[in-house]
């Protein structure tokens, strides 16, 4: 989990750098709907090669928990890109 937070930040700076504020913002308040968005992009790909089973499904809360990881410290990289940290 510390690499996935490690990396979402990252990414959040990345992609910040280019953003300007308002762009920022948006990431900020757009970040409660990520881990929803990836956890269904990552099911649609499995259910794409027939791969969902019981052992997909039970695994999906996890993938959602790593996802929200993510999704929490992207926000804080677009966070520290709006406000000059």
């Amino acid at each position: 989990m510390r690499q996935r937070g490690a990396h979402g930040r990252l990414y959040g700076h990345q992609r910040g750098e280019s953003f300007g504020r308002g762009r920022n913002l948006v990431g900020v308040l757009a970040s409660p709907l990520v881990p929803f968005l990836m956890t269904l992009r990552v099911y649609r790909a499995l259910q794409s090669r027939r791969r969902v089973g019981v052992r997909t499904l039970l695994a999906l809360p996890v993938v959602f928990a790593f996802n929200l990881v993510w999704a929490v410290a992207e926000a804080r990289g677009h966070a520290d890109m709006a406000f000059g940290r």
